[in-house]
């Protein structure tokens, strides 16, 4: 074989490895991103430089003072009237990704009765300057004066008009006016690949496959190569991501009934497991208020092919319901790989979450990463970021806790050989010898 026949060849394979990597190949689109603001603490306001100071482009603060000069801007958590609450979204798009579906999801409390007259206010650009949607028209009223009301909005059809073309620069701004507090703000996109980018690699491929003028094709199958490079998420700068994944709703214990958002999803396997413990004690939806009860709960999320967890955080909304405290629990993820009854058993005293009220809702967090406090090995953390890489976890409270939410936020990174893959792949393409 000569040697342009063997470059020609191993071009074919850097683009073939180049293709099967690519997300748009790998199955891996759409993707769903969701980007959190603030927390969710039921208006608890941590301080200007905490979480609910949240960040704002200085061009919308510039907009703000030109249009509402009299108006101060304030924080999330921040119980004022008469104030503007402002935020900006930032989420990096990979080149060639476009955002085909967003919403927008806020915390919300009234803090004046004259709030039915607030604004939802999506900034554009100069030429543009705003969009404005009142509470009543987005069906947003009535809003609770004291806990916090979950509100969404589809971006794609806010009130009749689609919204996705702000998106596409990867940044959103967005204020509320002005009797109206925000606890959280969570944006949630859909992203798909750009049609060109695709067509692109399509051509690269089928001109590495001529026979005629192999160096030419060659170097256009090393320039497409490079279009994937630069297209894929690892490299055009989306990692590491923060995605987070929510159970139930912040509603302060109430329950919606069957088959509603509070009618949690649970693994069937991790419901049999259960089943010698929920016999006895009975298992239950969240925002069910029983003493002596397990709540079981399972987050399913998708990673896409050579993703990897490197960070995890579970929180969870909790109320007590009486009984014995000390006897309460949070149990972890079965041994899933054996099929045994192995468990990890946290009393909620080892981990540091007692007390817990008998009114509203208290957030309790962990790091999945460091558990400590587990009932067999209480000195040793245990780490579950090793049973989180098959997108799927399993959890249970028990047994006189009420769980209002469940959050889990996750950090992904891409896993390093899909990047080392495509390295090879780029320099066996450049490799340049004579007949």
């Amino acid at each position: 074989m000569r040697h342009g026949t063997k470059c020609i060849g191993f071009s074919v394979a850097s683009v073939v490895i180049g293709l099967l990597v690519h997300p748009a190949f790998a199955g891996t689109y759409p993707q769903t991103r969701e980007y959190l603001l603030g927390d969710k603490d039921g208006m608890v306001y941590g301080g200007p430089g905490s979480i609910d100071d949240v960040y704002v482009d200085p061009a919308l603060l510039d907009w703000l003072q030109s249009v509402a000069p009299s108006e101060p801007n304030d924080d999330f958590d921040v119980l004022n009237y008469n104030n503007n609450v402002p935020f900006t979204f930032l989420f990096p798009l990979a080149a060639g990704e476009g955002v085909v579906g967003a919403s927008l999801t806020m915390g919300l409390r009234a803090v004046d009765g004259l709030y039915v007259n607030d604004w939802l206010v999506l900034r554009a650009d100069d030429i543009i300057p705003c969009w404005v949607y009142t509470f009543p028209d987005l069906g947003w009223s009535p809003l609770p004066f004291t806990g916090v009301g979950v509100r969404t909005v589809d971006l794609s059809n806010i009130v009749g008009d689609n919204r996705l073309a702000t998106l596409q620069d990867g940044k959103l701004d967005i204020h509320i006016t002005d009797d109206t507090a925000v606890d959280f703000a969570v944006l949630t996109i859909e992203v798909v690949p750009e049609p060109a980018t695709l067509a692109l690699l399509a051509v690269g491929g089928l001109g590495i496959f001529l026979r005629r003028k192999r160096r030419l094709f060659a170097a256009l199958g090393g320039f497409v190569l490079a279009i994937v490079l630069l297209s894929q998420p690892a490299l055009a700068g989306p990692y590491p991501q923060t995605r987070e994944y929510m159970l139930g709703d912040i509603d302060g214990i109430h329950y919606d009934g069957a088959g509603s958002v509070d009618d949690v999803y649970v693994d069937p396997a991790f419901a049999a497991w259960n089943l010698p413990v929920t016999a006895a004690h009975g298992i239950q939806p969240f925002d069910a208020v029983n003493q002596n009860q397990v709540v079981p709960f399972t987050f399913t999320f998708h990673l896409a092919s050579g993703e990897t967890v490197v960070g995890a955080t579970l929180t969870i909304g909790l109320r007590s319901m009486g009984g014995h405290p000390h006897n309460d629990r949070l149990d972890l993820e079965p041994d899933r790989g054996s099929g045994g009854d192995t468990f990890f058993r946290y009393d909620f005293s080892d981990l540091g979450w007692l007390p817990v009220a008998s009114s509203g809702v208290d957030v309790r967090s962990i790091d999945l990463a460091t558990v400590y406090g587990c009932y067999e090995h209480p000195n040793t953390p245990d780490d579950y970021l090793p049973l989180l890489q098959d997108g799927k976890f399993n959890a249970k409270v028990f047994d006189d806790m009420a769980i209002d939410y469940a959050n889990l936020t996750i950090e992904v990174m891409p896993e390093p050989a899909t990047l080392a893959l495509l390295a090879v792949g780029g320099l066996l393409l450049i490799r340049r010898r004579g007949a």
